[in-house]
């Protein structure tokens, strides 16, 4: 069975079989491929006085033309995604990070009456007793809470966003039967 002019075809081989050109976006001469140009148009690049383009299919996914119900729609020709992304804080999933802190208070002496210039603490066990300088009876403190802001983290670097793939050829046929139109 002979090829469609234009069609493109996955081909394992590392050179482009004769009368097929390997989908790189390179491009063409439109007074040495008229009517593969007649077909493409600038569809894929080109200025449409000299030259056309063929699809670059390299280090690329094919995706079919159209809107498919629940999904994006593309347009023939149309390039879109990139290999590598850098997320913003809007988006990462919602998250808390641990936070860990000291609380430190200045409280009156139960005995004396005298400021502790030390300050006061409660401990990283959980305890809410605050404990002398000067060895008296704790003066109990009420429960709080530490609030704070954690430093975002992280080094903005890209990573890589590309689903498992094998490296192989598109090819597009030069020469073959002209397709017709239903």
């Amino acid at each position: 069975m002979e090829q469609y002019l234009g069609e493109i075809r996955i081909f394992g081989g590392n050179f482009a079989p004769v009368n097929w050109l390997f989908c790189q976006g390179q491009l063409l001469q439109i007074s040495d491929n008229e009517a593969l140009f007649t077909l493409l148009g600038t569809t894929y690049g080109g200025d449409g006085q000299t030259t056309f383009a063929l699809p670059n299919m390299a280090s690329r996914v094919a995706v079919g033309q159209g809107q498919g119900p629940g999904l994006s729609g593309y347009t023939i020709g149309q390039v879109m995604g990139t290999e590598n992304v850098t997320l913003t804080l809007a988006q990462i999933p919602v998250h808390a990070h641990p936070f860990n802190g000291t609380f430190n208070a200045i409280a009156g002496d139960t005995a004396t009456g005298q400021t502790n210039p030390n300050g006061a603490y409660f401990s990283d066990r959980g305890e809410s007793a605050y404990n002398t300088a000067l060895g008296d009876t704790p003066v109990e403190l009420g429960a709080g809470a530490l609030t704070g802001q954690v430093t975002p983290a992280g080094g903005s670097k890209p990573h890589t966003n590309i689903q498992p793939v094998t490296a192989i050829n598109y090819i597009i046929a030069t020469a073959g039967i002209w397709p017709s139109q239903p």
